[in-house]
């Protein structure tokens, strides 16, 4: 199968009117390899001929009944467009890939479904760099592709060490583990995923202080290198267990690895890493009395990274140039020890600007990621508001159907033998008083709904071309939760919990009005003056001024509570 995919692909580079008849109606995972192999064949080097050839595939696909085929195509076309144009934002990949999505919904490709997600989230991690924005559609992908197995879906391996590794980027080392465990316990057809997965595996461990199993994997890592002669990786691991020895306090094992890796970065142009392993370096030769090998090591890390595109690293810089401080004045230099501890900590002022400055980003990040499921949803607003206005009238009814029910319970009872109508009574009681918080927490939470609603209508006139509906505002923020009938049905089954409130209250403050009345028994209940206001469909300043002007007629202290006062009658 894999002979049969290189030569297609050979053709496919080589002319764009080549059509991969082998993939019509084939299973999903040959459609993905096949693309797979595509994009690591590097057959497409502009835009233009992306262009060109493609969407003749994607017609040549649907017209041969195979849409599923046709849509991974077109998902394929979008996604290296945006890598063709040098990994740019680009709105037109965006609205596309959500119409592809749609699309797979609607015809329930689950396969797709899982795939596109996963586009979706690398885009907004490698491209927009707003990770979460990728994290949420990394985690829906893996909620579809995880009921898959390897052979169906062979980027299994791939998609679950991405999530892991962006969990490893938030420093929640636990989920990272999770799910890079499961990655490395999935099959794979292709093994390039084996020492990162590792990698990063170890280091989660070395974070966690689980040295032991940090170096389970960085041996692993090592080990495979050695049979591939994978320079790079062996020179990776043996860092790494270097590093790891150095945090056990174990220097005579660390030095001689942290040596080779510094050699053999150096030989591959890593010159961060390079200088990552020098200053650990640094750091045990001052402990062990060698500052003046630590001075060399360390020049000669800065003088390899001053002229790299990632300097300055305000990290590794703070630990170069702390380093360097501290092995000046062990040589009694104290004058260039003071220079580089000033520049230690302008750096760390400048990691601290950017931590901050991150924080901020992601904050909002947040709020866009909120913004972005509000505009998705939008389409369907007024359908959630007609559904939440049927909700609260059948619950309205239910409720008008309990207290039906109860009413009649009550007349029944009455009708029952004296000996057992005390417990009655009781029983009738209690389940009032059950039905009492029911009802009021279901106002309460109708109240949180519709509020909400109204927020969100709120900011939506706000963005520039907005087509909400003004009538619909009108509606909204004129709605009440409570009206005069469902006041009495709601003062009667207050009553049958609080026996004689309403009468205690008239016979102890004759002077109330019927607003202020209410407003004692919602004091009762222990209702914020928000749910009141919104039960009893008034402003929040009338709400303030019944509790002034009960206040000023029971003559209370500042210190004097009107709910204790309810709770006393």
């Amino acid at each position: 199968m894999r002979l049969s995919i290189c030569l297609l692909l050979c053709l496919l580079c080589k002319g764009a009117q080549a059509q991969p008849t082998y993939l019509l109606h084939q299973p999903y995972a040959a459609k993905y390899l096949y693309l797979d192999s595509l994009w690591e064949m590097k057959c497409f080097k502009s835009v233009t001929e992306v262009d060109d050839s493609m969407p003749k595939l994607e017609k040549w696909a649907m017209a041969n009944n195979d849409p599923e085929l046709a849509y991974k195509l077109r998902l394929f076309r979008h996604w290296i467009r945006v890598f063709l144009k040098s990994g740019k934002r680009d709105d037109e990949f965006e609205k596309a890939i959500e119409e592809l999505l749609a699309a797979a919904i609607k015809n329930n490709m689950n396969y797709l479904m899982a795939d596109i997600n996963q586009a979706l989230g690398d885009y907004y991690w490698n491209i927009r760099n707003k990770y979460g924005f990728s994290l949420e559609y990394y985690i829906a992908a893996y909620h579809i592709y995880s009921k898959f197995s390897p052979d169906e879906f062979p980027g299994k391996r791939q998609y679950l060490y991405s999530l892991g590794n962006l969990y490893y980027g938030y420093e929640d080392f636990t989920n990272a583990i999770k799910y890079l465990s499961e990655a490395l316990s999935t099959k794979s057809y292709n093994e390039k995923w084996l020492c990162p997965l590792n990698n990063t595996l170890g280091l989660c461990y070395m974070k966690l202080k689980n040295y032991d199993s940090a170096k389970f994997y960085f041996n692993g890592i090592y080990n495979y290198a050695l049979k591939t002669n994978d320079t790079l990786w062996i020179s990776i691991s043996t860092g790494n267990i270097g590093v790891s020895y150095f945090f056990q306090g174990r220097y005579s094992e660390a030095v001689p690895l942290l040596e080779k890796d510094i050699e053999l970065s150096s030989s591959h142009q890593m010159a961060r890493n390079a200088a990552n392993s020098s200053y650990v370096l640094a750091e045990i030769y001052c402990k062990e009395g060698k500052p003046a090998l630590a001075e060399q090591i360390l020049l000669k890390a800065i003088s390899n990274v001053e002229n790299k595109k990632f300097w300055p690293d305000y990290l590794l810089a703070s630990h170069l140039y702390g380093q360097l401080h501290i092995a000046y004045e062990a040589m009694g230099d104290y004058k260039r020890s003071s220079a580089y501890a000033d520049s230690a900590l302008h750096m760390k002022d400048s990691l601290t600007s950017k931590n901050d400055a991150l924080s901020l980003a992601r904050s909002q990040e947040k709020v866009d990621f909120s913004q972005h499921q509000l505009e998705v949803s939008e389409l369907n607003g007024q359908k959630k508001i007609q559904e939440l206005i049927s909700y609260c009238l059948t619950g309205g009814i239910i409720a008008l159907c309990f207290i039906g029910i109860l009413f009649i319970n009550k007349q029944k009872i009455k009708n029952r033998v004296l000996a057992n109508e005390k417990k009655m009574a009781e029983a009738e009681r209690d389940n009032a008083a059950r039905q009492l918080t029911d009802f009021t927490q279901h106002i309460q939470e109708k109240t949180m709904l519709i509020e909400q609603f109204a927020g969100e209508i709120e900011r939506y006139k706000k963005i520039e071309e907005s087509d909400v509906d003004n009538e619909t505002l009108i509606k909204l923020q004129q709605s009440t939760i409570l009206t005069d009938e469902q006041w009495e049905d709601f003062r009667i089954l207050f009553e049958k919990v609080h026996k004689g409130f309403f009468k205690r209250v008239k016979d102890k403050m004759p002077d109330l009005t019927p607003g202020e009345i209410r407003f004692v028994a919602l004091s009762k209940l222990k209702l914020t003056p928000k749910e009141m206001s919104s039960i009893l469909g008034i402003s929040s300043s009338t709400i303030r001024n019944y509790r002034l002007r009960l206040r000023r007629k029971l003559g209370l202290m500042e210190d004097a509570s009107i709910e204790d006062i309810a709770d006393a009658i």
